[in-house]
C-alpha cells in the first residue's frame, strides 16, 4: 500500500520529458491509456471473489501498474526526446 504512495511521490522526478503535457506526448499518451484502462481493471477484479483465476490477473494487472510509473514514465521521456530531435527540421 505504502508503495504506491511512494510511487507517485516520486513521480515528478522520474518524468524526464520536456512536455509535461500528455496531449503532445503519444508514447506516454499509449501508456496512459493502458494505464487507465489497467486501474479500471483492477477495480473491477477487487470486487470479485478471491479464487484462483482472479488472483493472477490481480497479481499481473498490479505488475503493471507499477511497471507504468517505474518503466513506462521515463523511457517515454527518453523516446520523445530522441524522436523530437530526430524530427525537427536541420537548418542547411
Amino acid at each position: 500500500m505504502f508503495g504506491s504512495l511512494i510511487i507517485l511521490f516520486i513521480l515528478p522526478f522520474v518524468n524526464r520529458s520536456l512536455i509535461k503535457s500528455a496531449t503532445f506526448r503519444p508514447f506516454y499518451g499509449f501508456f496512459l491509456a493502458l494505464w487507465i484502462l489497467n486501474v479500471a481493471f483492477l477495480g473491477w477484479l477487487g470486487q470479485l471473489p478471491v479464487e484462483q483465476p482472479f488472483i493472477n490477473y490481480g497479481l499481473y494487472a498490479t505488475f503493471y501498474y507499477f511497471l507504468f510509473f517505474l518503466f513506462f514514465v521515463p523511457v517515454a521521456g527518453v523516446l520523445e526526446k530522441k524522436f523530437a530531435y530526430f524530427f525537427t527540421p536541420k537548418k542547411f
